[in-house]
């Protein structure tokens, strides 16, 4: 078969920049200046359509056509570029359809060869997770009276303002795209039956229901009204990955986190180019329901977020897109089709929520100047858990007592309770990019931030060190020096590999962006040790880690440790214990699991048989829900640090009492 070659299309500015911005290896731009012989096999078995184009006003919409696969397909040879489509469209509350065929009657064929409307798409079958991405420009279409034998299927009241649209565009550009984030669905075609909900703002509550259960949009963006580079694009992810900011009279504020993709950015290249002569970075977003057929689409002002911009609203996030809500229209039964949900895509991250929806985000408490943290020792205490110290450092290395002399905000000072959260995208991210990776997919779609629980105690502030009788005596235990802390983890995966191999004595730095959290165990104030209630604090592995920072401050008398172990943990339980005396004598310890993690039969013996000595009550079993229940009645408030799996047990069975739980579902 013969080709027509043409010249390559070249990065534009906009996608220069976002290239630029987030250190993207610059290559030639895989796009086809034609639509390739693979792009025109899907279009035709696809059973979508997502269509975008611009308005009178120069806004940008995007629509969703199709319910089986055929109605859209290639006419001729992949070289003539030429497809061609047959739909029903809503002609009353599509922006798309008004946009392309609203200004003609029925009947009338527009005919604009070399000028049409600028149009692009996204051919997409959902089931097997394949799509296509295509731009062009409208070379003739027309609007008419459904066939027959769909009129037959519903009366002259449901079929108002539905026409049959007939399309012929001239395509420019092509691109295949990988099936990442694509979550499955059978499409099931259905009669177009439209009614308008509301087009005025702020959104209806079964918009913003829309918008809390969508796991997939659509997204239409261009750098300029030239169609040169206008794309459509899928945009996918855990249900409820597009927030709301705003909902009021005041403005409509929506944003969602950019996941890791091909580094291509060509969405976000359009959204940066400057001058494209459209309403200022505009980008339209349509909304399917797959279980109502209802639609809601909107045209935005779109800002893109890098950075430190992307985790002030996101927390752990990198690269974010925040829109302002300039129009929207929702419709009931606006779809031709509806959706059955099959799989999810197995690259999805977990859910990211907002900072103003996680009061003690990260992003709360960011540095003025960014500090760096420096790796200063690091202590093993079993093969998989080792403690770490880090001191505070300007990015330029100098001291920062010597900035806070000059009254410098080198970084927000820390209280027990709290964590810290590292960047290591250095270190970490740039060891192999990875497009997709079957046997790991979620590590691809992450900016290495991480954040752990301190697990040492300020040198600064007014810390009370509790000092008294059977309480136990703290006072020969210092806290950090200023600039110090420590945080004391277990190897789960690529950051903290790294982390444990680190060397200290490379003088190993990390960026730092802040202390956040408020963890705090809070006993009621009384006038003699013991008196008050009881004060519980139930830990899985490694969750101690918050009671490590707070330990000598806490009236060991009221205090109440239920902690779940592995035996391969004991190294940990021996640490822990030895911070400060007498927190044995409240700890009851259930070991279940694991091996003894390098200790033999004898040494594990020793070891418990120590912590008995000692005071600790050591069971070789679960915690159970009588050993929780026993406390219940001496006790309102109980404090949690786990697993999800122990916590939403032990959540059941403490139900009617005050629970404080460490939360990173962020």
């Amino acid at each position: 078969m013969a080709y027509v070659h043409t010249d390559a299309i070249e990065w534009h500015d906009g996608e220069k920049r976002m290239h630029e911005l987030l250190q993207s290896p610059r290559e030639e731009n895989p796009t086809s200046p034609f639509l390739t012989p693979s792009g025109a096999y899907l279009l035709g078995i696809s059973p979508l359509l997502a269509i975008g184009t611009v308005d009178s006003s120069y806004r940008i919409w995007t629509s969703l056509w199709g319910g089986e696969p055929g109605f859209a397909r290639p006419l001729g040879s992949s070289a003539v570029g030429l497809i061609g489509m047959k739909t029903p469209v809503d002609m009353r509350y599509d922006p798309v359809a008004e946009a392309l065929l609203g200004h003609r009657a029925d009947g009338d064929i527009v005919r604009e060869p070399g000028k049409g409307a600028v149009i692009a798409g996204l051919a997409i079958d959902l089931m097997q997770r394949r799509r296509v991405k295509w731009a062009g420009r409208l070379v003739a279409g027309a609007r008419n009276w459904m066939p027959e034998s769909e009129r037959a299927n519903g009366s002259l009241a449901d079929l108002e303002g539905v026409r049959e649209a007939q399309l012929i565009i001239k395509i420019d550009s092509s691109l295949g795209n990988c099936p990442k984030y694509l979550n499955s669905k059978q499409i099931i075609p259905q009669l177009l039956k439209p009614s308008l909900l509301s087009k005025t703002l702020p959104l209806p509550p079964e918009a913003i229901s829309l918008l809390a259960h969508a796991d997939l949009f659509f997204i239409t963006a261009a750098a300029s009204t030239d169609g040169k580079s206008m794309s459509t694009n899928y945009r996918g992810g855990p249900p409820g990955f597009v927030r709301v900011i705003q909902n009021t009279s005041e403005g409509v504020f929506i944003a969602y986190p950019e996941y890791s993709g091909n580094r291509l950015y060509q969405t976000l290249g359009n959204l940066m180019s400057p001058d494209s002569g459209l309403a200022s970075h505009s980008a339209g977003l349509v909304f399917p329901d797959f279980d109502t057929g209802n639609v809601l689409y909107m045209t935005a002002e779109a800002q893109v977020l890098i950075g430190s911009e992307a985790s002030a609203l996101f927390p752990r996030t990198n690269l974010a897109i925040k829109l302002h809500i300039l129009e929207a229209r929702f419709v009931r039964c606006g779809l031709s089709f509806h959706g059955e949900s099959r799989e999810p895509s197995p690259y999805n991250p977990r859910l990211r929520y907002l900072v103003s929806e996680k009061s003690g985000s990260v992003a709360a408490n960011v540095a003025t100047i960014q500090p760096n943290a420096r790796l200063l020792n690091k202590t093993p205490l079993t093969p998989t858990i080792a403690k770490f110290r880090f001191a505070i450092i300007e990015e330029d290395g100098r001291d920062t007592q010597k900035a806070k002399k000059s009254n410098q905000n080198i970084i927000p000072r820390w209280k027990p309770g709290q964590h810290v959260a590292f960047s290591f995208a250095t270190e970490v991210g740039t060891q192999g990019y990875s497009h997709m990776r079957d046997d790991d997919p979620r590590s691809l779609n992450e900016d290495y931030v991480r954040t752990f629980t301190v697990s040492s105690e300020p040198a600064y502030g007014d810390t009370t060190v509790y000092n008294g009788g059977q309480g136990g005596d703290a006072t020969g235990i210092a806290g950090d020096e200023e600039d110090t802390f420590e945080i004391t983890v277990r190897n789960v995966g690529r950051v903290t590999d790294w982390l444990f191999k680190a060397n200290p004595r490379a003088g190993i730095e990390v960026p730092l962006l802040g202390f956040s959290g408020e963890f705090s165990i809070v006993q009621d104030v009384v006038q003699e040790e013991g008196e008050g209630m009881l004060t519980p604090f139930v830990a899985g592995g490694i969750g101690i880690t918050p009671l490590m920072a707070q330990i000598r401050t806490l009236d060991l008398a009221r205090l109440r440790v239920l902690w779940a172990v592995r035996w391969e943990d004991l190294g940990l339980v021996t640490e822990v214990v030895g911070m400060r005396e007498g927190l044995t004598k409240v700890t009851t310890l259930f070991i279940t699991d694991g091996t003894g993690g390098g200790m033999n039969h004898q040494d594990e013996e020793r070891v418990l048989e120590d912590l008995r000595t000692k005071g600790m009550t050591v069971h070789l079993r679960r915690i159970g829900k009588d050993d929780v229940q026993g406390l219940a009645e001496q006790t309102e408030r109980w404090y949690l640090c786990s697993g999800t799996g122990l916590r939403k047990t032990l959540l059941e069975w403490l139900l009617g009492k005050e629970v404080v739980y460490e939360n990173f579902d962020y």
